[in-house]
This record gives C-alpha cells, sequence and structure tokens, in this order.
C-alpha cells in the first residue's frame, strides 16, 4: 500500500516536469529544426579563443555556442572540435540546425582532452524554468549534512545543453554542475526529433537530471557515465515528504540503445523507460548505488535489458530509507493516458544486494496494467536484503515467463509473487526450496556453485561442478548468448553465464545414441537429471551408448562420468572415448563413487561432433548404468 500512495503522488511531479519543460521551450523561443545546406566545415572552439576568429585549429572561436552556430550555417557535415579546460556558461549551449543522414553535425572534444561544460551550481537558471519543493519529513543527517523540516531546494529544468535537431553527434563532453539538467535531448511537443547520438560523455555534480531524452526516434548512448546528479537532495525521503526526478530518462522515445554506460550514485531513479517509449535497448552497462531505484520500467513496451550489472555496494549514503532500492522495476504508474506496457524483456543481467532484485507491484489504478508477454531469463539474482523477486498486487499476468534464473539468498525472501497461470516458471536455481507457481520440477535446489571472489563479472561465473551447467530450459531462440556474450548450449547453464562444460545427459535424443535395449529409470535418487539408463543385467556384449558432444571450439578437455551406485552395478564398465589423438579404453567400477561426477581424463578434442564417449556391457556382470557425460574445456 505504501508503494502505491508513493507512486500516486509522483504522478504530481511528472506533470511538473512537463509544465517546466514547456517552460523550457518558452526560454528558447520555440526553436524549431532548421536544415540548411552549404559547405560542411570544420571549427576549433578554445578557452584562449576569440569569437571574431575564424573558428580554426590556430585562431579558434572563444564558445561553444560560437562553432554550433558557425557548423549550422555551413551545413550537415560540419564539426565543431571542442579543446580541453573549463567552459563556464551562463545560458545553454542550444543545437537547432540538423544534419543529414550520413552527415550529422558533431560536437566532439578535441582528441586527448576533455572540455568542460560548467553552470558554476547557478545557470542555467531563468525564472519560468525553475522550481521549488519542501520537504515536509522529520530531520534527518545523510553523508555530515542535516536537512530540517521545511527546508525548501529550488532547480532549474534547463539544461547546459539542449537538442532539438536532427542527426546530431555529441561526443566526449563533461557537463557538470548545471543548476538543472546536464543534456536535454528532443522536447515536450511536436515535431519529434530523430537520429541523435551522445557517447563517452560524463555528466555529473548537476542539481537535477543528468540526461533528459524525450520524443525523440533512433537514438544511441554510448559509453556515458553519470554520478551525483540530482544532488538537491542528497538525502533519504518518501516521495510525499519531497519527490526526486530520474538520472538517464528516457520519455516518449522509440528505436534507441544505451549501452557501455555508467550510472552510479546519484539522488533519483537510475534508468527509467516512460510514457509510451518503446524498442529500447539497456545493454552493457553498470547501474548502482542510485538513491531511489536502479532501472524502472513504467508505461513502456518492447524494452530489453541485458547484459548489466545492477547493485548496491552497500554504501549507507545512498540508502533509500533504512536499506538499498530496488534494483530492476516494472509498475504502471496511473498518470496521463499512455496505455499499461507490455513484451519487456529481462536477460543476461547480473544483479545483487538490492532489497528487491526484480519487483512488479499493480498499482491498481492503470487499466490493464499486468505482466504481459514478458520474458525474465538467464539472470543471476543474488542477496537481495528483502525479496529476490517480486511480483505482488494481484494483476492478471499473460504468457510470461520466468527461467533459467539463478535465485540466491543468504538473507530475506526468495520470491513472493501472484498465484496466477499467467506466471510461467521453469528451470530456475534456487538456493533453498520454493513453492506455489514459482516451483516447477525441472528446478535446480541448492546452492549454485558462483566463482565468488574479488566482485566484477567473474564474480557470477559458475565453478566447473555447478548444478546449474547444462539444466535450463532450452530457449536459445530468446536468448542465444550470455552475458559474456558467449554461445549458449543446448540445454544452457541456468543464471547469466554460460559455463563452456559441454554436457551431455542420457535424455538428450539428439546428442545420446543406443545400441540394444535400455530400461529408461528414476528409481535411484543419486541420478542426474530426471532419469538414467540401465542394461537390466542383459545382452551382455551387445548393447552400448554414445554420448557424442557438440564442441564449440577445438581444445584439451578434461571428461568426467556421472552414474549412481549401488551393490547390483557392474565393476568393470568399458569405456572408450574417441578424441582427436585416437582412442582410450578403461573400465569403471559402478558399485561406487555414485552421484558425483567422476574423472577419466584429458583428451583433445575437435570442433563439432566427431568425438564422443562410449559406454558398453561388454564382459560385465551386474547392471550397466549410462547416466551424463561432461567435457570441461581447459
Amino acid at each position: 500500500m505504501m508503494l502505491t500512495i508513493s507512486m500516486k503522488k509522483r504522478a504530481l511531479f511528472v506533470f511538473s516536469v512537463i509544465l517546466a519543460t514547456l517552460f523550457e521551450l518558452i526560454l528558447v523561443g520555440f526553436v524549431n529544426q532548421t536544415e540548411v545546406k552549404a559547405a560542411a566545415t570544420t571549427y576549433y572552439v578554445a578557452t584562449t579563443g576569440n569569437n571574431t576568429y575564424p573558428g580554426t585549429s590556430s585562431q579558434p572561436f572563444a564558445t561553444i555556442q560560437k562553432g554550433i552556430d558557425m557548423a549550422g550555417t555551413a551545413g550537415p557535415g560540419s564539426t565543431v572540435i571542442v579543446r580541453g579546460g573549463t567552459y563556464n556558461i551562463t545560458s545553454p549551449i542550444m543545437i537547432t540546425t540538423s544534419g543529414t543522414s550520413g552527415s550529422p553535425i558533431t560536437l566532439m572534444a578535441y582528441p586527448g582532452e576533455t572540455p568542460v561544460i560548467s553552470g558554476q551550481n547557478t545557470y542555467p537558471n531563468h525564472p519560468l524554468s525553475l522550481e521549488t519543493m519542501t520537504y515536509t519529513g522529520i530531520p534527518v543527517t545523510n553523508d555530515g549534512v542535516t536537512y530540517t523540516t521545511g527546508q525548501q531546494f529550488t532547480f532549474s529544468w534547463g539544461a547546459l545543453l539542449s537538442i532539438t535537431a536532427n542527426y546530431i553527434e555529441i561526443d566526449g563532453l563533461e557537463m557538470k554542475q548545471s543548476y538543472g539538467v546536464g543534456i536535454y535531448a528532443g522536447s515536450a511537443t511536436t515535431p519529434r526529433y530523430h537520429d541523435i547520438t551522445i557517447k563517452n560523455s560524463r555528466i555529473h555534480d548537476n542539481r537535477n537530471l543528468a540526461l533528459l531524452v524525450e520524443n525523440v526516434d533512433h537514438f544511441t548512448l554510448d559509453g556515458n557515465e553519470m554520478w551525483e546528479n540530482a544532488n538537491y537532495g542528497r538525502f533519504s525521503r518518501l516521495s510525499s515528504e519531497m519527490n526526486w526526478p530520474l538520472i538517464l530518462m528516457i520519455k516518449n522515445s522509440s528505436n534507441g540503445t544505451i549501452k557501455n554506460s555508467k550510472i552510479y550514485n546519484n539522488w533519483g531513479e537510475g534508468v527509467g523507460f516512460w510514457n509510451d517509449t518503446h524498442d529500447v535497448v539497456l545493454e552493457d552497462s553498470s547501474v548502482y548505488d542510485n538513491y531511489a531505484l536502479e532501472v524502472y520500467v513504467d508505461k513502456a513496451y518492447d524494452i530489453t535489458i541485458q547484459r548489466n550489472m545492477i547493485y548496491k555496494t552497500g554504501n549507507p549514503i545512498y540508502f533509500r530509507g533504512t536499506g538499498p532500492s530496488m534494483g530492476i522495476a516494472i509498475a504502471d504508474e496511473p498518470y496521463l493516458s499512455y496505455p499499461a506496457g507490455h513484451d519487456r524483456k529481462i536477460i543476461n543481467n547480473f544483479l545483487i544486494g538490492n532489497s528487491q532484485n526484480f519487483a512488479y507491484w499493480n498499482t491498481g489504478l492503470a487499466t490493464g496494467t499486468s505482466l504481459n508477454n514478458d520474458l525474465i531469463a538467464g539472470n543471476t539474482f543474488i542477496d537481495a536484503t528483502n525479496t529476490n523477486i517480486s511480483i505482488t498486487g494481484g494483476a492478471n499476468h499473460v504468457n510470461t515467463r520466468i527461467e533459467n534464473n539463478i535465485f540466491k539468498s543468504s538473507a530475506g525472501t526468495l520470491q513472493n509473487v501472484d498465484q496466477k497461470p499467467g506466471l510461467v516458471f521453469s528451470n530456475n536455481c534456487w538456493s533453498s526450496a520454493v513453492s506455489g507457481v514459482a516451483s516447477n520440477g525441472n528446478d535446480v535446489i541448492g546452492d549454485p556453485l558462483l566463482v565468488g571472489g574479488t566482485f566484477g563479472p567473474d564474480y557470477f561465473k559458475l565453478q566447473t561442478h555447478s548444478p546449474c551447467i547444462a539444466k535450463g530450459k532450452n530457449n536459445v531462440t530468446d536468448v542465444a548468448e550470455d552475458y559474456f556474450m558467449n554461445v549458449r548450449h543446448n540445454p544452457p547453464s541456468i543464471g547469466g553465464y554460460e559455463h563452456p562444460t559441454v554436457l551431455v545427459d542420457n535424455s538428450d535424443s539428439t546428442k545420446v545414441t543406443k545400441t540394444g535395449t535400455w530400461t529408461a529409470s528414476s528409481f535411484s535418487p543419486q541420478k542426474y537429471g530426471t532419469d538414467y539408463l540401465h542394461d537390466g543385467n542383459a545382452g551382455k556384449g551387445s548393447m552400448s551408448v554414445t554420448f557424442t558432444p557438440a564442441i564449440v571450439s577445438s581444445n584439451t578437455y578434461d571428461v568426467y562420468m556421472w552414474w549412481n551406485a549401488d551393490t547390483n552395478r557392474a565393476i568393470n564398465v568399458p569405456v572408450t572415448v574417441n578424441h582427436a589423438g585416437g582412442t582410450y579404453s578403461t573400465t569403471v567400477n559402478q558399485q561406487a563413487n555414485g552421484g558425483q561426477w567422476n574423472f577419466i581424463g584429458s583428451y583433445t578434442f575437435h570442433a563439432g561432433t566427431s568425438g564422443n564417449v562410449v559406454i558398453s556391457n561388454t564382459s560385465t556382470s551386474g547392471f550397466v548404468i549410462a547416466d551424463a557425460v561432461k567435457f570441461v574445456p581447459h
């Protein structure tokens, strides 16, 4: 209930965003894009320049705006190169002239240098762009500063850099100390803009958002870093006490990519997809220690969140209340008239230490809200402080698959989910048993055996004997690669890491060939997977099982076998390994070492399916078991 009330309050904040954006349009004079045709030119800007100069490398302009204006006049393909140093501005830098496809207008740093654009914690500050909030909560101290009841906080909705044009590229800028926003691409009204790229830029210590993309189609945000934004209120509060903005906000935009970026230590919601945003990807990025939450999808559809690290370090300065905030959250808040979201794909992410690593809640107010045709697959969710996966509010969820994920907790709750048939859980690894719709017969229950150690992507890899290897559902059509962009096996490993081990289970009809009549049984608790094969202690010398791995790359592999042991098993089961260097034959005693991986030897295998392991019942007395074989690369 508290979440619902909180989000209702935040609707007022959204309206203030829109209103303030309209003010910004007044501020810039309702400038629309213009297109000109002239000879493309390169201009230079330096702190030692002069706007009466021609803008050459030896006689650069003094201000970035002058360079932009001249590039606009010169036309598509023109470039403004800014030398290193600090450029203190008192009004927004405006880009209003468009490039064309293949010939954008480019604003970039001089190679090897960093131009810093600063609002000096004062600008932009046009009166129509300002908003004041009043804190209504109890006094609170955070990071050595005390904030009091009734204290007011003023900031601007103006931006250091405003882009209202098409085919624009920004590269290598540093934006800091804005009294409002760092960069604003697009506008709150028509026309829509398109083909805007912002890359390799550092946006920090701004009083409001770092970067707002609104009404923009086809955009790329690549290699950017954002920290200490929305810093007008660096303390924990409820939204009913005083609101907060997003840090990287994608609003009513489409066909975009956010990648290779870091968003951290900010005083709002890290990344947000809002208001009918669609066909946008967040990938290969780190989002962590953002106060309000990390990644939020609200009334957006066809959103993909993949190959990201989303986490908390435990730094209490950025706690929301008494603990960390959520990791990935989905909801449809009841403001404006945008339809409920659907078709969201969350795959191959690593999440750790968030209050809820994944959360959906039904506001109960937005029409049609639910998880609808969503996919949550191949993620590794570790040690949420509250609940690893939370899906609450009783919405009528539709065709939502939650599969091949690792859920491991040392504290808190593994899951709290609606008991609805539209939530289809399968092939997940739970660190302890779960019940209800979250439980599935193909689950792995127990420690996933992560590598651990120094924190980073490798922390989430699986150890060689992890029970999650090759136990996932075959969903390579939807999840073809892992976090590291390794090709997924069939069946895949559970979690965000595809272990290079190639495992062949007796139940895999595409990789297992039987000669003679073998019986499938699930009697022994030492079985690997759902069952195993045995020869019935009959047909001696005429029966065999061949396990043929699909080797991705030529290498030396350690070969292991799994069987279940009993006193009626054969003690001299023939095993033949056909490898790149020839054939190796041995025997194994299946009355011992059952229910574990047993090392057979190390051999070279070529890529493809030319190698195999053959288990036969020649010259045996007792039952012969054929269960699973795995190949672990060196």
